[in-house]
């Protein structure tokens, strides 16, 4: 179970928010500057990256040398940028000027070099980001998380060998904290040497000890660590080492108690095995820590459906339904749910709602098409819940 688009620039992140909310560098020349970017430093951070454009546009009209606020113009372009595709290769554009500029005024500021970096990669432009990471390179020296984005840099040059290389390198050299060894894993993951992978995962120590190069120890038991495990999960459940997998999500459970995702992957285990009861307590556990998340919903749904517990059943797909504008794919499972709840002419509008939700998405789009067209014909008798199902 990767969950590595949650972690993809974390490392790096941490070093770029660690310096992020200081005082912009240069003094602010009047009250109404500071004022502004106050406001779009909260905008940010409050993921509303277009009220923090305007602010910082006002920082910058007032005072052209503003440092950081160049700096937090090109990482809110660069949000905006993967929230509206239609304007993504204009916006990257304007926030890789916006981090160039920021670099300019402040040559060994490693925040802007390792944010110009990040931009730069997502924009394709990927000459410039290896400059940018160089430079990181330069002035910090060659830490885990420049190392680690030097890594990813390669991979999506289709660099994987020399990837590999790299990573095994620096962790032979003392550069890692558990990151390194983690990227490593989920390569060897992909090129399918999972007995390698399985190894390299299950050496991420969870409270690594400190080196020469950190000024305070650090985390324990670190994120990396984590997620080493979780991918570890995953690999377990995926060659069919179900008991493995299970001690691994209950051991991250009892350190973790507040991970969601740990327990409902721990409901699914259950509910794999038939086990409706005991997958139903970890759904709601899952849910009692975060209800906003539709895929435990989903599950709850399911196995309270197999209990004949039907309108119970209703109620937590209907809060499932409520997520589908922001994850309009999620239709595609979700239909054939409601087929054995015994609602075909629910997961038809569903699907109908999901497709126009998807009109940007050709691939999703054609896939909703075809779940539309083999849906049960309305007048059809609907199916009887099975209980206990077998895994």
């Amino acid at each position: 179970m990767n969950r590595g688009c949650a972690w993809g620039w974390l490392a790096l992140g941490l070093a770029v928010l660690a310096c992020d909310d200081s005082p912009p560098t240069m003094e602010p020349k009047s009250w109404e500057v500071e004022s502004s970017y106050q406001r779009a430093s909260a905008a940010l951070a409050e993921g509303k990256p277009g009220v923090a454009e305007k602010e910082l546009r006002k920082v910058i009209e007032l005072d052209g040398r503003h440092i950081a606020a160049h700096t937090k113009l090109g990482r809110a372009l660069a949000e905006r940028a993967a929230r509206e595709p239609a304007q993504r290769a204009v916006l990257l554009e304007e926030a890789v000027r916006a981090l160039e500029r920021a670099t300019q005024l402040d040559p060994k500021g490693q925040v802007a070099w390792s944010e110009l970096a990040r931009v730069a990669q997502q924009a394709g432009q990927l000459s410039r980001a290896q400059a940018a990471l160089d430079k990181v390179l330069e002035l910090a020296g060659p830490s885990e998380e420049a190392l680690r984005e030097v890594a990813r840099l390669q991979l999506a040059t289709g660099k994987r060998a020399e990837a590999e290389a790299g990573l095994r390198r620096a962790i032979q050299q003392g550069h890692d904290y558990g990151a390194l060894s983690l990227d490593l894993g989920r390569l060897l993951v992909e090129l399918s040497r999972e007995d390698e992978a399985r190894a390299v995962l299950e050496a991420v120590v969870a409270c690594p000890k400190p080196k020469d190069d950190l000024k305070r120890p650090p985390a324990c038991p670190t994120g990396a660590y984590y997620e080493a495990q979780d991918e570890l999960g995953g690999l377990a459940a995926r060659q069919g080492r179900m008991a493995d997998a299970r001690a691994i999500y209950q051991r991250l459970v009892e350190m973790f108690p507040e991970d969601y995702m740990a327990w409902e992957v721990l409901g699914a285990l259950d509910e794999r095995d038939g086990k409706p009861a005991e997958a139903e307590a970890r759904y709601r556990q899952s849910l009692e820590v975060d209800r906003l998340h539709p895929s435990a919903w989903r599950g709850l749904g399911r196995v309270l459906t197999v209990q004949g517990r039907l309108e119970e059943a209703r109620y937590a797909f209907r809060k499932a339904d409520a997520y589908l504008a922001k994850n309009p794919e999620q239709a595609l499972e979700m239909a054939d749910e409601l087929v054995k709840l015994g609602d075909p002419a629910w997961a038809r509008a569903m699907l109908e709602r999901a497709r126009i939700l998807s009109q940007d998405r050709p691939e999703l789009l054609g896939r909703l098409e075809k779940k539309l067209a083999g849906l049960p014909a309305a007048d059809a008798p609907p199916p009887t819940p099975e209980r206990n199902p077998q895994p």
